[in-house]
């Protein structure tokens, strides 16, 4: 296949060509924005059946179609190295299948879910108004997810249960950190990628990001990560934003009123973990600048240190060029304390990429990394260039994203997990297929350009202010 289509079909029909990963892949990216961990557990009771593996095997034939794309390949760098990258994964994961499947198959978690980017790219290429669709119905979900995310995040820790069938993890298994990403992402596609044409949405915009910020300010006093994630996504943020003094209007005026209120009623809230106050977050933040805190913080810092520590040692002087793999117990291999309570990487999960690939698969990882970032970040340019600002801002919503995600999973092993890991390879396949898009009129297409098709058909998604009708046309 060597063109885009942007073939105009009638919503029913459109809506019964659909594959199963379609309608499956978008259900799954909203259940980790919703229920995090929790949903990532839920699974067929009895069997290792869980939910993402079971909507990932519905696209594994779309996902080799998207890897053998010739249009990938000739419009995207990334893609050599992100098969590089799962090559050599399944290289370090073979020799330990036979010895605990299991553990094998969890553990690839790293780069098992590259299946995702491809899975994406298949689906865009082959119909990229899915894109327009998906992001209409995301951006509905906006003022849901700063409102219930942090909701959620905090009854993990107000509430005992309820458990998910077959097995001991509660619904409510949020982690802060993940929270604050994800609400930081709603209120980033607003501004990226949004474009509000009245006063009424330009102040549901103000307030929806003092909501967002409220909730990202909450969640900091759980986790210094989350904070420290999106003070550096949304430091990028504004490099990218159009609207950077609207932007920086919206931010600087809700804290200065989130400060006000709580100078003027100092509200503390006692959870059961850390407090939610301005004491609290202050110290998080101290902790961060210093690196040093009191107490339990002091104890969280030196144990990551000690943890890391001890894997970077070990690695470099056991196995520096591959890794120990993909199977071994990294926390029991070094005595790592807590190893009891169920860890196995390395509490980073960089380091842990280092510590089951070794150097030669940490180096294809910041490999592929920086040149999907410079790759997005001209697709960017050529977006801005050509006027077509939903696109460019796209482009800048998945980098901040991705960037996040990636300051988010230094402090905690975040890519260990599907409810992270399938949202970081979903947006390093939506650059990838924003690269290939912006090189479409390279290959001689004739009649519209499909960027300006798909800018349009994303225009037209953010307008409507309800789902159209199942049928609209006969045929």
């Amino acid at each position: 296949m060597t063109a885009l289509r942007l073939e105009p079909v009638s919503v029913h029909q459109e809506y019964e060509r659909r594959g199963l990963i379609e309608r499956g892949l978008p259900f799954l990216l909203m259940g980790y924005v919703f229920l995090d961990r929790g949903f990532a557990w839920l699974h067929v009771p009895g069997t290792p059946l869980f939910v993402t593996e079971i909507v990932l095997a519905t696209g594994l034939v779309a996902a080799i179609r998207g890897v053998s794309r010739p249009l990938v390949w000739k419009n995207s760098t990334t893609v050599f190295l992100l098969v590089a990258f799962a090559v050599w994964g399944l290289i370090r994961t073979f020799p330990h299948l036979f010895a605990d499947v299991e553990s094998a198959f969890r553990d690839s978690a790293n780069w098992f879910y590259v299946v995702a980017a491809f899975v994406l790219l298949d689906i865009l290429i082959r119909k990229p108004d899915t894109l327009a669709r998906w992001l209409g119905g995301y951006k509905r979900l906006v003022v849901p997810i700063v409102i219930v995310v942090p909701v959620v995040a905090f009854l993990a820790d107000l509430v005992d249960g309820p458990t998910l069938p077959d097995g001991d993890v509660s619904v409510f298994s949020y982690k802060p950190g993940n929270a604050a990403v994800h609400v930081f992402l709603a209120l980033a596609l607003i501004w990226a990628v949004w474009r509000p044409d009245t006063r009424r949405e330009i102040r549901w915009r103000y307030v929806v990001t003092a909501v967002g910020v409220a909730g990202i300010l909450a969640l900091s006093t759980q986790g210094r990560g989350g904070f420290v994630a999106v003070a550096v996504a949304g430091a990028l943020l504004l490099l990218f934003a159009s609207e950077r003094s609207r932007l920086v209007m919206a931010v600087s005026g809700s804290l200065i009123a989130i400060a006000l209120t709580f100078a003027i009623l100092d509200p503390r809230l006692d959870i059961g973990g850390r407090e939610v106050s301005v004491d609290q977050f202050a110290s998080n933040v101290s902790s961060i600048v210093t690196g040093e805190g009191e107490g339990e913080l002091g104890g969280n810092v030196d144990w990551r240190l000690e943890h890391w520590t001890r894997i970077w040692n070990g690695v470099n002087g056991d196995a520096p060029l591959t890794g120990h793999g993909f199977g071994v117990n990294l926390a029991e291999l070094y005595g790592i304390p807590q190893a009891d309570l169920g860890l196995r990487n390395a509490h980073n999960s960089h380091l842990t990429v280092l510590a089951r690939m070794g150097w030669v698969g940490a180096v294809l990882w910041i490999a592929l990394w920086g040149f999907w970032f410079f790759e997005t970040g001209k697709t960017w340019s050529r977006y801005r260039v050509l006027g077509l600002d939903h696109l460019s801002g796209l482009s800048a919503w998945a980098m901040v994203g991705v960037a996040a995600i990636h300051v988010n999973a230094f402090f905690d092993p975040t890519l260990e997990g599907p409810q992270v890991g399938m949202w970081l390879w979903t947006l390093a396949g939506l650059g990838m297929f924003l690269a290939v898009l912006s090189r479409i009129r390279r290959l001689g297409l004739g009649g519209q350009s499909p960027s300006i098709r798909l800018e349009n058909s994303i225009q037209q998604a953010f307008a409507a202010r309800r789902p159209p009708a199942r049928e609209t046309t006969r045929r």
